[in-house]
Formats: structure tokens, C-alpha cells, sequence
């Protein structure tokens, strides 16, 4: 089996994920359009003096770069044990050790002598070091999102039991161009 092919597709995938990684992806947000000659639509039901309000502030790890380490580490992780599984070179069998497993391998290549062309050994050694700074990343991701974690304030709203139920229904226009109705309430 030649390692030419799965070297080259390792590549093509690491730096498609990088690239994956690298954008973020958001959906558009869909919300209503109220018509200007109609009244708006409440949206946050009225306080009442049975409502109480309690801000609470979460600290934990940003799920985003969580997410996007795990990634990054996951697929170069992932050739690098893909390529350790199918190569006969002698370095090789380190890109089952993650992190390192790449400086390793790349430590034990050999080197070309000056009379004989390498081939692709130069391009081989590229992918080596490609693979073991996307795994680096990765997991320099996953640690930080821990070390560095995100406060989020949220603000609950409790009503108790007195506070009776209420119906607001408001004709809507929405934004592909389509008519109905909205309801909004409080139970």
C-alpha cells in the first residue's frame, strides 16, 4: 500500500478543517415583522408585584472553543492514527502518541543523503509538522476554554401563584412577506 494517497488526503482534510474551524457559522435570525400601523406585540410579559426577577451569573468553560479544539485536535488526531496504521516507516508508529507523537516521528524520519533525492520526504516531513501544531492548537483550545472561562448573566423571572394567566394576540407580518397571527402569553 503506497502512503502517497493518504498523506495527500490527510492534508486536504487537515486544512479543510482548520478552515471549518477557523469560520463561524450562524444561523439568520427569523423573527416577525410587525406591520408600522399595528401595534406591537408584547414580547417580555408585564411585571406584576408577584414577579420577581433573579439575575445569577454562570461561569464556565466557553463551549465555543471547547468545540472547535476538540475539532481541530479530533480530525489531525485522527490521520495522524489513520497514517500510524497503514505506513511501514520506521518513525511512524509515534503518530499513535498525541501531541508529541508527530515531533517524534518527524525525530526519527532519517535524513536524505546529498547525492540521493529525498522524494517526498520533504513534503511527508510538512505534513508531520502540519499535523502535530493543528493537534497542539486543538488542545491549547480545549485547555484554554477551561482556564479562561466565560461569565454569562442570566436574569430568571418567578412568578408565584396569585399571578393570573394572560393572552395577548397580535396580527404579524413576516419577513417572507406571509400574514398570521402571534400569541403571546403568560401562565
Amino acid at each position: 500500500m503506497t502512503r502517497r494517497p493518504v498523506r495527500i488526503a490527510s492534508a486536504l482534510t487537515i486544512v479543510l478543517g482548520a478552515l471549518l474551524v477557523a469560520s463561524a457559522v450562524r444561523a439568520d435570525d427569523v423573527s416577525p415583522v410587525l406591520p408600522t400601523s399595528l401595534p406591537p406585540a408584547a414580547v417580555e410579559p408585564a411585571l406584576t408585584p408577584d414577579t420577581v426577577r433573579t439575575p445569577t451569573e454562570r461561569t464556565g468553560p466557553e463551549l465555543r472553543a471547547t468545540a472547535g479544539g476538540l475539532f481541530t485536535f479530533g480530525i489531525s488526531y485522527g490521520f495522524a492514527v489513520g497514517v500510524a496504521a497503514t505506513s511501514g516507516h520506521q518513525g511512524d508508529s509515534h503518530l499513535y502518541v498525541p501531541i508529541v507523537g508527530p515531533w517524534l516521528d518527524l525525530g526519527d524520519r532519517g535524513h536524505c543523503p546529498q547525492a540521493a533525492s529525498c522524494g517526498n520526504e520533504t513534503a511527508y516531513g510538512a505534513l508531520i509538522v502540519a499535523d502535530g501544531v493543528l493537534q497542539t492548537i486543538g488542545a491549547l483550545f480545549v485547555v484554554g476554554s477551561f482556564v479562561f472561562p466565560t461569565t454569562r448573566n442570566d436574569t430568571t423571572m418567578t412568578a408565584t401563584a396569585t399571578t393570573a394567566p394572560t393572552v395577548q394576540i397580535t396580527p404579524v407580518e413576516y419577513a417572507h412577506g406571509g400574514l398570521g397571527l402571534a400569541a403571546v402569553g403568560r401562565f
